[in-house]
C-alpha cells in the first residue's frame, strides 16, 4: 500500500512537471507572437513567429495535456 501512495506521489510529481512546463512553453508563444503581431509586422518577425506556431505550440500543448492526464491518473487510483 505504502509503495503505491510513494509511487501516485511521484507520478503527480512528474504531471506537475509536465504541466508546468507545457504552460512556460505555451504563455512563452502566447506573449512573444502577441508582442509581434501586435506592433510591427516584419518578415523575419512574421516567420519567426510561424516558427513559434508549428514548433513550440504544438510541444506546449503536448506536455500540458500529458501532464493533466498523469495528474488524472493518480486521482483515480486514490
Amino acid at each position: 500500500m505504502s509503495a503505491g501512495i510513494f509511487c501516485s506521489e511521484q507520478l503527480m510529481l512528474v504531471g506537475l512537471i509536465f504541466t508546468s512546463l507545457g504552460t512556460i512553453f505555451l504563455g512563452g508563444w502566447s506573449c512573444f507572437c502577441f508582442r509581434i503581431r501586435k506592433g510591427r509586422s516584419q518578415i523575419l518577425d512574421n516567420k519567426t513567429c510561424e516558427y513559434f506556431d508549428r514548433i513550440v505550440k504544438p510541444i506546449g500543448l503536448v506536455l500540458f495535456c500529458v501532464g493533466f492526464i498523469l495528474q488524472s491518473l493518480v486521482y483515480r487510483t486514490l
